[in-house]
Formats: C-alpha cells, structure tokens, sequence
C-alpha cells in the first residue's frame, strides 16, 4: 500500500513496563514481542494503514493512516486482540496508543509527529489518546454516519423528514464536541489516576448506569436528589440535547431540572476540572515522581 502525504493521521504505540519484562526474562520476551507485533502489523494494515517499520523504536510502532476513524479503529482491534491472546509468560501485554491528525511533513518529520510521540508519553498501557484534532474529525465521521442511517430508516418507514438549519447544526455539533471532550476527560482523570483503563472504563458504566440513571428514574421528584441532579454532567448534557428539535416517533418529553445555559456552563467546568486534575496528578506523580 502506497504511504498517504499531505494530512495523515499518525498512529504511535509503545509497550509498557517492556525494559523491564526483557531484563526478567529475555526468551520469553522474544516469543512476547513476535506475537505483538503481527497483532500489531495486522490491526493496521486490515484497517488501511500502513507501518512504517524504519521509524520504530524498540517495541514500538509508528503508522500513519488516510483517516482518523480508520486509526481508531485499528487501535480497538489491537487491544481486543492483545487481551484475547494467550501470552507465553501469562502476563498480559500492556500498549499505549497515541493518535493525532496532521501535515505529514518530510519523510514524516515535523512538529506534528513530535506532537504525537508526546501524546503517546502521557498514555498509559492499555489506553489509546487522542488529540483533539484526531477527536474532532472522528466525530463529524459519527455525525455522518448518523444522519446518513437517519436518512435511511425514515426513508424505508415512508416518514416525511426535513434537514435542520444549518446554524442548529453547528449548535448541534459544538454540543457533541462538549460533551465527548467531557466524558474523554473524566475517562482520562481516572485511568490516569487509578493508572489503569480498566478503571476508567469499569468506573465510567458504573457511574452511567447506576449513579445517574439510578438517581434519574427512581428519585428525580425527590426534593434533595433534584437538587444533587442539577450539578451531574449526565443531566445537564440532557438539558443541552433537549433544545434541539429532533423527534423520532412519539417519543414522551422529560422534564429537565436544569437549564441549556446552565448546562453549558455546568459541562465547561468538568471539562476544566477533569483536565487541570489529570494534569496535577500526571505531573505531580508520574514526572514528579512524588
């Protein structure tokens, strides 16, 4: 496959705590990173990227793809993969994944690949960043696809549908990138804290799924947990997403306890929360060493 140039999307990876598992036990190992990296090399080149095997360093990978959602989604197989093998030692094999859209450069050198080698720096195994570049132009393809599928399913029911405006979609679409940058970085503040994403995952469901839906449904009349209601991201992401006029069916209107407004602001403080946290944390402990 020819490489891209122009905008790419660079794709960096990197084993964790690799030095020290080849000190331990260096056949072992070797056996360890010929399995990684034909998952690795697989994951990429079946999602049309392309490796650039010259650049790597050690145990790591450095790729470039056409499009970010192609990177993201060769960086879900990898990890699928890497956890479903049967590792020769047991012990899992842990990678960072960094991703970050930009000029590919000479020889793909440049401020854009120094920025992505950056990006994987912070990550920790297991998890995959992105910039919010890379981040951005994922979530129009989502958009996309969305709209395209909404397309279809009312064209196939006989529905009558109409395009919003174009200034309800920016609205629209500025509301999307808030919260998706609030739930990446609520993610990130507690894998970095924990150093594990899968406390991130595991503490984001239950949260979800317990914390706000159980407080929502069961006591959202209740005088002191509406109260608590007005301050959780979830509610107030609801309250933005209820000012659009986008119905399908007869779907029943919710009573929102808090305001759009509101609920902006309310968003843009996790967000400064949630980030100014992860980077306290990041460089207290894990650059600080303390």
């Amino acid at each position: 496959m020819l490489r891209p140039t122009g905008t790419v999307t660079f794709f960096f990876t990197d084993i964790e705590g690799s030095t020290r598992r080849w000190e331990a036990d260096a056949s072992t190992m070797r056996r360890v990173i010929t399995r990684h990296d034909a998952i690795l090399t697989a994951g990429i080149e079946g999602n049309r990227g392309v490796a650039l095997t010259e650049r790597g360093e050690g145990d790591s990978f450095f790729a470039v793809f056409v499009s970010a959602p192609d990177a993201v989604a060769a960086a879900l197989d990898i990890q699928r993969a890497l956890k479903a093998e049967p590792w020769p030692d047991a012990t899992p094999v842990l990678v960072r994944v960094a991703i970050h859209t930009g000029q590919a450069g000479d020889d793909y050198r440049g401020p854009d690949t120094n920025r992505a080698a950056r990006i994987r720096a912070i990550g920790h195994g297991g998890q995959v960043l992105l910039s919010h570049t890379s981040q951005a132009l994922v979530s129009l393809a989502l958009m996309g696809v969305t709209a395209l599928a909404s397309f279809v399913v009312v064209t196939i029911d006989s529905s009558s549908s109409s395009w919003p405006s174009w200034e309800v979609t920016l609205k629209a679409f500025g509301a999307l990138v808030l919260q998706l940058a609030v739930w990446t970085s609520l993610g990130a503040f507690v894998g970095i804290a924990f150093r594990s994403a899968a406390a991130a995952i595991g503490g984001g469901l239950v949260y979800l799924f317990v914390v706000e839906a159980l407080l929502g449904s069961l006591f959202r009349t209740t005088p002191v947990v509406k109260e608590i209601l007005k301050f959780l991201p979830g509610v107030n992401a609801d309250a933005i997403n209820a000012t659009f006029p986008v119905t399908i069916g007869e779907s029943g209107a919710t009573t929102q306890v808090v305001g759009a407004g509101r609920g902006v602001v309310t968003l843009l403080l996790y967000l400064a929360i949630f980030t100014i946290g992860s980077l306290l944390i990041f460089r207290e402990r894990d650059v600080g060493g303390s």
